[in-house]
């Protein structure tokens, strides 16, 4: 009995290495901030802003939350050159955005989105850079993170730079 309970505790502790040695349980997951705080620190930080908005109903949105965002290479990528945002865009709270208030709902509309998910991409002074409508795979959605992190956004448009990876 003794060694049968010996032998089901080092199963365990095996297990429990082998979960922490291949998922990432540290500091290299996405910090998602609100809207206000995200805008302040992009500011301070020099950084894009990236704005997930999403609808708690939206099965798209998930997708995005569990498959896109987890990817190794996207997390890396908006941890280096984003401040990230989650934004329910049918919230009811109010939010600052350049000296006006909005609810979410007023704010997504202004941003001429009309379903979720969309992902807002902002300079760190908050000004528009584009909105990207709909979902993409992590491969996608990393190019797309690329073209604007790397501001090539201001030399060509993106087929042009999807036919310079050619």
């Amino acid at each position: 009995m003794r060694k049968d309970l010996t032998s089901l505790v080092i199963a365990i502790i095996i297990v429990t290495l082998v979960i922490y040695a291949y998922y990432p349980f540290n500091e290299s997951k996405i910090k998602w901030y609100d809207f206000n705080n995200g805008l302040e620190i992009a500011k301070a930080e020099n950084k894009k802003i990236l704005i997930n908005v999403y609808a708690d109903w939206c099965k798209w949105c998930k997708k995005l939350e569990n498959e896109v965002f987890p990817d190794p290479e996207v997390m890396e990528y908006m941890l280096k050159r984003f401040i990230s945002i989650k934004f329910n865009g049918e919230d009811k709270n109010k939010i600052n955005y350049m000296g006006q208030i909005y609810l979410h709902s007023e704010f997504v509309e202004a941003f001429g989105i009309n379903g979720f998910p969309a992902t807002i991409f902002m300079t760190s002074e908050a000004e528009p850079i584009t909105v990207l409508p709909g979902y993409l795979n992590a491969k996608e959605y990393l190019l797309v993170l690329k073209f604007i992190g790397e501001d090539l956004y201001l030399k060509m448009t993106y087929d042009e730079y999807l036919n310079s990876l050619k």
